[in-house]
């Protein structure tokens, strides 16, 4: 009998079909983790506090840039996290602060290092089921798990708008990977559907000084600078959410409020205020329920409550540049480094450097035993591929 093949449709649109291969009939398990939990293994006690009742953004299934205006929201004046305590947890628990800059590929796990890159760091509120990749700590050492982070969760953002730790219990986070087959797993809460997951595009290499958020509680813009958690937003009157039926949210209604109020139906994440102009954002026109953008084609269906699964053909190359069979070397600022990565099929690196990668248009991702780390990858005639989050980390094409 031919095994039913269930694809979900999200996850091909938003990576692109890139995978990594397994074997069929062992899904990867993908945790669902709910607001005001800490998930497995977390790195420390918590910095920061979700929101819960956020109400679901709709129109936001697939990929988007992590500064796309409305994607993110905030609270007001009040932080969602604290980035000094969390720089101060790290400084006190030296083991667990390198194994916290290794995952983000920083240069060590120094305070100063630390401290400075966290104050580059924006505090944010997620308005949407989001697919990263979670790690957390155990046994003195970095574990690693798929997740899909609630609306509604506190995160801190680099500059280019990628979720760097979960506030609720100090996590690092990197971009997602994918898989041949998936199965959801852990408490699922009542908005969650597999085809509106959020994915933040990964690949930009765009720094932005101002982040236009979404007021969680009153829908109205904002636009907040880069480094901060809320206390210096500004108004922005040209955006804010457009509720079904001119139906304001109450502070708190979140998601609750909305089924009330019209069924539960979520809301388009920006949209020109009364008389605004030129306002955009996550609006609809990504890949909603039952779309693909992925080169190949998907089929998508159910498989319970606790399970969906997806299958797509293994993409090994980006923006021209083909990487199976190819060898570079690392250099030494590299966390995985010095050494030779050679990327071989089915998404597995050989060489001294082990690990699996993905690839997609402009965009590197190792995973290796210190973390994950991202480079640019920008045409077919690079010879030198760059870190996004440390420059110092580079590898170096020896192949002819």
């Amino acid at each position: 009998m031919i095994a039913l093949v269930v694809v979900l449709g999200m996850l091909v649109a938003a990576l692109g079909g890139v995978i990594v291969a397994r074997e069929m009939g062992a899904p990867a398990e993908v945790a669902l983790e709910p607001v005001a939990t800490a998930g497995a293994n977390p790195f420390m006690d918590s910095v920061g506090t979700d929101v819960p009742d956020v109400r679901p953004v709709a129109h936001t299934g697939g990929r988007h840039s992590g500064t796309t205006p409305g994607l993110y929201g905030g609270t007001g004046d009040d932080s969602s996290c604290d980035r000094s305590q969390l720089t101060r947890y790290l400084s006190a628990h030296p083991d667990r602060a390198a194994g916290w800059a290794s995952v983000l590929g920083l240069r060590d796990g120094s305070s100063s290092t630390i401290s400075s890159y966290v104050d580059g760091l924006t505090s944010v509120v997620l308005r949407s089921d989001t697919y990263v990749t979670n790690h957390g700590w155990s046994d003195g050492s970095v574990t690693s798990w798929p997740a899909v982070l609630q609306a509604g969760t506190a995160v801190l953002v680099d500059p280019y708008g990628n979720p760097v730790t979960r506030c609720f219990c100090g996590n690092p986070l990197t971009a997602p990977q994918s898989f041949t087959t998936v199965a959801y797993v852990g408490p699922r809460w009542t908005s969650f559907t597999s085809n509106s997951v959020t994915i933040i595009n990964h690949q930009t290499t765009t720094v932005t000084n101002n982040y236009t958020i979404i007021d969680v509680h009153t829908g109205r813009g904002h636009d907040r600078p880069r480094g901060t958690d809320g206390e210096r937003d500004r108004e922005n009157r040209e955006v804010r959410e457009a509720f079904p039926g001119g139906a304001e949210p109450q502070a708190g209604g979140g998601a609750q409020a909305g089924a009330e109020n019209g069924g539960g139906s979520a809301p388009d994440v920006v949209a020109p205020a009364a008389g605004g102009e030129g306002a955009t954002g996550v609006a609809p026109g990504g890949a909603g329920p039952g779309t693909s953008t992925s080169p190949g084609s998907s089929t998508t269906t159910s498989t319970g409550p606790e399970s969906s699964t997806t299958t797509t053909t293994p993409s090994t190359s980006g923006a021209g540049t083909t990487l199976a069979g190819t060898s570079w070397t690392a250099g030494s600022g590299c966390s995985f480094g010095p050494g030779t990565v050679t990327f071989g099929s089915g998404g597995r690196l050989t060489g001294t450097v082990s690990g699996t990668y993905t690839a997609s248009a402009g965009a590197l991702s190792l995973t290796t035993s210190s973390g994950s780390t991202t480079f640019d990858l920008p045409s077919a005639s690079t010879t030198t591929l760059t870190s996004l989050s440390t420059p110092a980390c580079t590898l170096t094409s020896t192949s002819s």
